[in-house]
């Protein structure tokens, strides 16, 4: 997923295979954001409602509602997530690819 960041804070996101696509806003200093919110749609019209709460650049957590096609909540997800070095990065994709 790609997002990209305007100066106000706001950001859209689009998948290169086209499969999900959406709108939110960053909220604090620039770069250094602590929550955001946004929603996103995929193609198969699973709406995804997002709250991501940053506490510093390692660690964070997300709230997700996902609602389906027909307007009905199908799930809330609560997710915990924590940041990675660059090289980590790639020697994890570099395993998925391999598969």
């Amino acid at each position: 997923m790609r997002f990209a960041v305007k100066e106000d804070g706001t950001f859209t996101l689009t998948e290169d295979s086209k499969r999900a696509e959406g709108s939110g806003k960053f909220f604090g200093p620039a770069w250094k954001w602590t929550y955001f919110k946004a929603t996103y749609k995929s193609s198969n019209g699973i709406q995804v409602e997002d709250e991501n709460f940053l506490a510093d650049e390692s660690f964070g957590t997300a709230r997700q509602k996902l609602t389906g096609p027909d307007n009905k909540v199908r799930m809330y997800m609560d997710i915990s997530f924590r940041g990675i070095t660059p090289k980590t990065y790639e020697i994890l994709r570099a395993g998925l690819i391999k598969k």
